[in-house]
């Protein structure tokens, strides 16, 4: 049970941490997720000292976080930078496995050697996936980048199972050279290729399945995700390492190169999903563990007879030896290389290049990971959590730190890039949603509002709000104020209730909420408790009249409603068509503005739409819908000819309008 409650503590945490996210986008999630664990420490008295099982916790945590970052691993880059890769992922991994172990012995003499090695094969392994959340702002070469990120992986693999042999040997007392590294080896090579004959042989079921017309993006998701764990499982009961037997496994395996067409585009987009959700959450748990385990650390220190003063000065010792190794590995590493670093030919100098290799190689939850695995019992295990929580701590904040300043020019052009292809997206829904208001004679006014609301909603969605910025955000609030104004100026011999009114009120202030600025947090939570009182009010009204406690609305009330909305609306067009000619540079944007009043006017001046109305406006609204996807691919096709959208904008949108139009004809 208590393993239990734990486990939902730390849930809760990750849930938190991804509110906090999105409030303070410049702080990165995992120093988010760490402050929340020392806090749940320090004032919840929520510090349990953690003992994981070894293989469990490796089957758990470390098998499909690996799984999935080898999965999304460019391979291309990966086999033009091998020896890179291999000689940061192996070699770097085993020396400082080798000197962080005489350091942490030489400062805590009283701690077995064998552990201090574990440590130091613990501190191997980089986490690019932290860096990448410390730095959104930064982004590397291209270069650079993939090699990282393929470190990452292999020196995760590299890390753990040196982690694995060490504490092997500092659990026995017994340990032999000639013997251990022939078991390495074993293992290592074992493990890739296990992994790699069972990723083929998933990628052979999964194309047998697709071609006996058994697709399913269910079935796909799911045996995509237990592929990681039937991977490792396999390996380890082969004998070999079930950590590289899920890397090579999510190397060799890949959906997406399974076929083409509209299930495969669909699996794609849920299964990514599914993996970011599942990868934010392991690494999340993780990092709130850490910060969890931080004041036991220091009770440790002192508890080893050490002063806090010597504690945190080995802290620093361990960390210089950390950061001035790797930075001189990574010098020699870009001497001996032939291949520019720079992306367009930029030259970085050797000193950049390697501190952008030096401080990208954060550590991070594997790190945290293989730590936690080590048995409570061991002398100085507390001392050796609190070391490495803090190595971890420092080597993200002074990526945070250094990398931004390191970063070349080209790649900030780059992020400029990116930022005009993000634009061009939005514009390309943008002009999709203007063409469905030229439609009006030929589809139905309801099935019209289906589909623009559709897009309306791609369009937030992707980053962007119709309307286009905050001038016309503006000018909407400002219409609906002046609906509002006609509002309050009914009275009695107008001829319509209160409860006319009331509902018309609703409608305006869900209108406001959608609408309304999301970081004004105080009208955002007002707004927000009306429509959850109107939801709730009209939901009870629904289930009274089901029991035959009220009758249903008449005629005459919708009526009624339809009448008041559309006279709302059309005292809001009139003023702003007297807007419009006082102000030209705001014309456009009104001119759209009015011409959405219009489309909501004729359809709720239809006054309550019988069944028949709703099926044949639904069934417009699917034909429609398709019609539209089409404009989109044609803009698409356009844009990407005229230079506006690169390669890889117009890829990603296609496959969109895949999924999409594979939903809409199946709605036909």
């Amino acid at each position: 049970m208590a393993i239990l409650e734990l486990f939902l503590i730390l849930v809760i945490a990750v849930l938190v941490s991804a509110l906090l996210d999105r409030v303070f986008p410049h702080i990165a999630a995992p120093l988010v997720q760490i402050a929340i664990g020392l806090v749940m420490a320090l004032v919840l008295s929520v510090s349990p000292i953690i003992e994981a099982d070894t293989e469990l916790f490796m089957l758990l945590f470390i098998a499909p976080l690996l799984f999935y970052e080898s999965k999304e691993l460019d391979k291309t880059a990966l086999w033009k930078d091998k020896g890179v890769v291999l000689s940061l992922s192996i070699g770097l991994v085993l020396a400082l496995m080798v000197l962080v172990g005489l350091a942490l012995h030489l400062v805590f003499p009283g701690i077995p050697i064998a552990l201090c090695f574990a440590v130091g094969a613990a501190l191997g392994p980089t986490d690019a996936a932290a860096v990448v959340a410390l730095a959104q702002s930064t982004k590397f070469p291209k270069r650079i980048d993939g090699v990282l990120s393929a470190e990452a992986i292999f020196n995760d693999a590299t890390g753990v199972v040196a982690f694995q042999f060490a504490l092997a040997a500092a659990v026995s007392g017994v340990f032999e050279p000639a013997q251990a590294v022939g078991a390495f080896l074993l293992e290592f090579v074992g493990g890739l290729l296990c992994g790699i004959a069972i990723g083929a042989l998933g990628n052979w079921a999964t194309t047998v399945a697709r071609n006996r017309g058994m697709e399913s993006v269910t079935f796909h998701v799911l045996f995509e995700i237990a592929m990681p764990f039937l991977s490792f499982i396999i390996g380890q009961s082969l004998g070999v390492s079930g950590v590289l037997s899920a890397v090579a496994c999510g190397l060799v395996f890949n959906l997406r190169g399974n076929g083409t067409g509209a299930d495969v585009s669909t699996s794609m987009i849920v299964s990514n999903g599914v993996w970011r959700v599942a990868s934010f959450a392991l690494n999340g748990i993780v990092f709130v563990l850490l910060g969890l385990q931080l004041p036991n650390g220091v009770e440790a220190i002192l508890s080893h007879d050490v002063d806090a003063v010597v504690g945190f000065s080995a802290v620093a010792f361990v960390l210089a030896i950390v950061v001035a190794f790797r930075f001189i590995w990574c010098l020699v590493v870009a001497k001996a290389s032939r291949r520019g670093w720079g992306d367009e030919g930029e030259n970085l100098g050797l000193a950049r290049t390697a501190g952008l290799l030096t401080f990208g190689g954060a550590k991070g939850a594997i790190t945290m990971a293989a730590i936690l695995t080590m048995p409570a019992t061991m002398s100085g295990r507390g001392v050796l959590v609190f070391v490495t929580s803090c190595i971890i701590v420092a080597t993200l904040l002074l990526a945070n730190v250094v990398m931004p300043r390191l970063a070349p020019r080209a790649a900030i052009a780059d992020a400029n890039e990116q930022t005009r292809q993000d634009k061009a997206r939005l514009d390309i829904l943008r002009s999709v949603l203007s063409r469905l208001g030229e439609v009006e004679g030929d589809f139905e006014p309801g099935a019209i509002e289906m589909v623009a609301a559709e897009y309306r909603e791609r369009i937030i969605a992707a980053g962007g709000m119709t309307p286009a910025d905050k001038e016309s955000r503006k000018l909407r609030l400002e219409a609906i104020s002046w609906e509002r104004e006609y509002l309050e100026s009914i009275t009695e011999t107008d001829g319509y209730s209160e409860d006319d009114i009331d509902k018309m009120r609703g409608y305006l202030d869900q209108k406001e909420y959608y609408y309304a600025e999301r970081s004004d947090w105080a009208l955002a939570m007002k707004l927000g408790w009306k429509r959850m009182v109107s939801s709730t009010l009209s939901w009870a009204e629904t289930f009274a009249v089901s029991l035959g406690l009220r009758t249903s609305p008449d005629g005459d009330e919708a009526r009624r409603y339809s009448d008041l909305r559309s006279k709302c609306a059309a005292y809001a067009m009139d003023k702003l068509a007297k807007k419009a000619s006082e102000n030209v540079d705001i014309a456009e944007r009104i001119s759209s503005l009015i011409r959405d009043y219009r489309l909501d006017m004729n359809r709720t001046l239809a006054y309550t739409p019988q069944l028949e109305d709703v099926a044949r406006a639904s069934s417009e609204a699917a034909q429609l819908r398709l019609e539209a996807l089409c404009w989109e691919e044609e803009l698409i096709g356009e844009w990407l000819d005229e230079g506006k959208i690169n390669d890889s904008t117009a890829k990603a949108m296609r496959r969109t309008v895949g999924v999409i139009r594979f939903d809409a004809e199946d709605m036909i």
